[in-house]
């Protein structure tokens, strides 16, 4: 009889960190969903408010972009999860590791937004993390984010 190796493991869950202000959310998203549907896993959607997101502090443009994000995400069969934190990486990291989260999906962005209180972006700190889950990095050619933009 053949033993299997014991570090071997397969993809639990997915998780998809959702970002506030990420202008191709519609396309992290597809991308997730498509994974997840391979895949056929469970998917969470997680979006982590920091006290600078506020509702009180945001644009009302940026709250309604939030909302239709969210309902993209419930559309296309995530579970959408919304944490408060004040480092959106450890707490993404927790609640993987407390979900069975074993990729988490998170856009690659030009902009400095993600930047937090401490050095490095929050995807710096994912790739980074020492809890065994691994991580993709959706990139996006700027072509396909010229041809978004436009009417």
């Amino acid at each position: 009889m053949r033993k299997t190796p014991q570090s071997v493991r397969t993809v639990d869950r997915l998780l998809v960190a959702l970002p506030s202000q990420l202008t191709l959310t519609e396309e992290l998203l597809r991308k997730a969903s498509r994974i997840a549907g391979r895949l056929n896993l469970d998917w969470y959607c997680v979006y982590v408010q920091t006290p600078d997101e506020r509702a009180d502090r945001i644009d009302a443009t940026v709250q309604r972009k939030l909302v239709d994000n969210i309902q993209k995400a419930q559309s296309m069969g995530a579970e959408v999860v919304k944490l408060e934190g004040t480092d959106v990486a450890a707490t993404l990291i927790q609640f993987a590791v407390e979900h069975g989260v074993t990729l988490i999906v998170a856009g690659q962005s030009r902009r400095n937004w993600w930047q937090h209180v401490t050095r490095g972006s929050v995807v710096d700190k994912l790739v980074n993390n020492t809890m065994d889950i691994d991580v993709l990095v959706v990139s996006f050619n700027d072509q396909r984010a010229n041809k978004s933009s436009r009417p």
